[in-house]
């Protein structure tokens, strides 16, 4: 099975893929996750990803397609794969649909989460990471321990995008070029809206239903 999660930035993307992951055994796929692991690989591709992270750059469409790929091919024991906010663009989406037929797939479900700018603002001020990858809430989802990592131990910080300024230019950014990735899947009959304004367990409720809806019709 194939999934893919959409929504603006603060929708609750990372956290519901991972929800999904530990439901379903699906693999939950971030492109930040997939290019900060295919950097470790020291060879020519793996330098290029590397050299262009530690200098802030964009891989290319090309690259992480090949990428995608490749932990496509690999045998996994995992029932699937959870793509978390990827395709960005409607080109990505285009090509991205060619390889997933190109290795004998398909995209089984694309769940958009639904949620207005004002509470995307409030949510996005609140949020707290993680060097590990581990990301909090202040109100819905705090850290055991203020501050504080459950999982590695290591302190939290605030990512310097997450603030009212660059949050309002990152929503105008999701209407320009992620927003019509959504209306393109929805010609194909693909996507199920989400209520990301509920609680998270409720919102991972309302995807498990639809996922099930949809197992059960196939």
């Amino acid at each position: 099975m194939i999934v893919v999660l959409l929504g603006a930035p603060g929708s609750g993307k990372g956290t519901q893929s991972k929800l999904l992951e530990a439901s379903y055994n699906l693999k939950h796929l971030s492109t930040g996750d997939l290019l900060r692991s295919r950097s470790k690989v020291r060879d020519e591709l793996g330098k290029y990803i590397s050299d262009k992270i530690d200098n802030g750059y964009f891989v290319s469409d090309e690259v992480m397609l090949k990428i995608i790929e490749e932990e496509l091919a690999n045998k996994t024991n995992y029932n699937g794969y959870v793509f978390d906010g990827y395709p960005r663009n409607l080109a990505q989406a285009i090509k991205f649909d060619e390889l997933i037929k190109k290795v004998g797939r398909k995209i089984d479900l694309i769940i958009n989460l639904d949620i207005n700018d004002a509470v995307i603002v409030e949510r996005i001020a609140a949020r707290r990471v993680c060097k590990c990858g581990a990301s909090y809430h202040l109100q819905s989802n705090p850290p055991a321990i203020e501050n504080v990592c459950d999982v590695c131990g290591s302190k939290l910080y605030q990512r310097k995008d997450d603030n009212e300024e660059s949050v309002r230019i990152r929503i105008k950014k999701y209407y320009e070029l992620t927003k019509p990735v959504v209306d393109y899947y929805q010609k194909q009959n693909l996507v199920t809206n989400i209520d990301a304004l509920q609680s998270i367990d409720e919102v991972h409720q309302s995807i498990k239903r639809v996922l099930e809806v949809y197992s059960s019709d196939n």
